[in-house]
């Protein structure tokens, strides 16, 4: 898989996620892993259609993911 397909569903998710958290949010680089890695905190998996191998995974760590679902919910977490 080539980043500049991945790309996009990273931006939508991004632009997404900052309609929750419009003060704070980093995004990190992205990158590409060829193989199974340990992933910390909270991920978020995309699949692309058509594609059941390729996946877009989005980490974040406990506190973070804690509050973005609380924003998402209206509730405090």
């Amino acid at each position: 898989m080539r980043l500049e397909l991945v790309h996009p569903f990273v931006e939508a998710s991004y632009e997404l996620i900052r309609g929750y958290w419009p003060d704070g949010l980093k995004k990190s680089d992205i990158t590409l892993l060829d193989r199974n890695t340990r992933i910390e905190g909270l991920s978020i998996v995309v699949g692309i259609k058509d594609s059941p191998r390729h996946r877009v995974i989005l980490n974040m760590g406990d506190a973070t993911g804690l509050a973005i679902a609380g924003r998402m919910m209206e509730e405090k977490l």
